[in-house]
């Protein structure tokens, strides 16, 4: 601080004393007796000569005076806040070159001819190594008017000669560099003039960035079974903030190989301030994972962002030729089932494939059968006191929705909507008849189960505690009512 204030008393007292020697210069300065016929006319043209250099001084020493002035009075000040000042600063540094280029023409303003030409030359050659210095470059690899960047940003420097890049949140901006922090928190300087062997992308300054994921799949497994998959599992993944349901994801089977099929995923993320692309893959990675694991389908992570499977093939024919109905033995619902009593639900399935935006069920309807989400995603929505119809819940592979309808004839209690091509499988009332018929003790089983799960999501742990027996009892004579048992 204190040798810039000595460089703004230096060229302050340097501007002051062009500026008296210029006043005191115009008075004697002839321009029409300035020529080279006589001695007096040399004399002029020189003193003529001598008071333009003086004025181009003085206006220059005018310049770099005020432009101190900013830098330690303005900038400074700025930048011990943090902000971003790098743009206004360009712009006071640009208008006071503008005005100190207007007094060096206006001090010339009377010359002629060749003498015209030849000062014009100087004083363009002069702009441009000013300008050279205010603004590193037009070209959108360096800060400039135009200001590809600021503090907060997220770039991508790409090294357009070795094709490497990196990715990183602009942390510093100074007038000769600027520093980035990536991902893994590493902190690399890159000097502005360096930047020009650069390409430079700000993902802040758009709307929305495209990624792309790969995944591999055998290809015993039905293309269009493991697109329905892999959406589903994208579409939740939208549900995070940071990322962007429009434009909606996209799944393409990309290409096919020996023994897999190659899928791409295309989706779209915030600027990374809001997401970033390690954390935008993990969240992505971990609900295709869950989606491919509930159907029996078992995939390795890689570095390249694929997957590949992991089992044997002949058991992997087995488990992926069609949807697996082991999901039934996992249900909550059914473990006081026997695994026969299971097995024979099994062979009463009814397998629907909804397209997306169908609905499954619709509030107020009756019904008398439930449904398993095997593949797909799912909406449940209802309406509130308010007559306004909300999102409640949404439903992954492995959940199931209408069991009170099932059981005890209640007209449905939401609305389900498809979010993805879903793959359901329905159990009807006639389904469950024999074994409750055979099986009387399994009502007081059922009864309770679906009490505590109608029950215990609207209200507390001990008030349900307090009025479970009730509960218990008022689901029990619904399902013998409406089983006629």
């Amino acid at each position: 601080m204190q040798s810039n204030k000595t460089k703004i008393l230096r060229f302050g007292f340097y501007f002051v004393l062009s500026l008296i020697l210029l006043f005191s210069l115009q008075e004697s300065v002839s321009p029409k007796e300035a020529n080279l016929d006589t001695f007096s006319g040399l004399w002029e043209l020189i003193k003529l000569y001598f008071y333009y250099f003086v004025g181009i001084i003085a206006w220059t020493l005018g310049y770099l005076f005020i432009v101190n002035l900013v830098d330690v009075f303005i900038k400074q000040p700025l930048e011990g806040t943090k902000k971003d000042s790098t743009f206004l600063i360009n712009l006071v540094h640009s208008t006071l070159c503008g005005i100190a280029t207007v007094g060096w023409f206006l001090t010339v303003l009377h010359l002629r001819g060749f003498s015209f030409y030849i000062t014009i030359f100087i004083l363009s050659f002069i702009i441009m190594l000013i300008f050279k210095n205010i603004f590193p470059s037009f070209s959108g690899k360096k800060l400039s008017l135009s200001k590809p960047y600021s503090v907060g940003d997220w770039i991508e420097i790409k090294d357009l000669r070795s094709n490497n890049s990196i990715i990183g949140e602009v942390v510093d901006i100074k007038r000769k560099t600027m520093q980035i922090k990536t991902e893994s928190n590493l902190y690399i300087s890159y000097a502005k003039s360096a930047l020009e062997a650069y390409q430079l992308i700000n993902y802040s300054k758009v709307n929305g960035i495209e990624f792309d994921n790969k995944i591999l799949i055998s290809s015993d497994v039905d293309p269009e079974r493991a697109k329905r998959i892999i959406f589903a599992a994208v579409m939740q993944t939208l549900n995070n903030d940071g990322f962007l349901k429009e434009p909606e994801p996209k799944v393409f089977v990309q290409r096919f190989h020996d023994y897999t099929t190659e899928y791409k995923i295309k989706y779209w993320i915030l600027p990374f301030k809001q997401l970033t692309p390690d954390e935008a893959n993990d969240i992505l990675n971990k609900n295709l994972y869950m989606h491919f694991s509930k159907v029996g389908i078992n995939l390795n992570y890689t570095k390249s962002i694929n997957y590949t499977i992991n089992v044997d093939k002949n058991e992997f024919e087995k488990k992926t030729a069609e949807p697996s109905r082991d999901i039934l033995f996992n249900l909550e619902l059914f473990k006081v089932l026997t695994p026969e009593e299971i097995l024979s639900i099994n062979k009463s399935l009814r397998q629907k494939l909804f397209t997306k935006n169908s609905k499954i069920i619709t509030e107020g309807d009756s019904g008398d059968s439930m449904f398993i989400l095997v593949e797909g995603l799912l909406d449940v929505f209802i309406t509130n006191e308010d007559k306004k119809r909300i999102k409640v819940a949404q439903l992954t592979p492995g959940s199931f929705f209408g069991e009170m309808s099932l059981l005890t004839g209640e007209h449905r209690s939401a609305d389900v909507v498809t979010v993805s091509e879903s793959l359901v499988y329905e159990i009807t009332k006639d389904i469950l008849q024999g074994i409750l018929q055979s099986r009387s003790e399994l009502v007081e089983e059922l009864g309770k189960t679906i009490a505590e799960r109608k029950f215990k999501n609207i209200m507390m742990q001990d008030e349900y505690d307090k009025q479970s027996s009730s509960f218990v009892k008022e689901m029990i004579h619904k399902i013998k009512t409406f089983f006629k048992m």
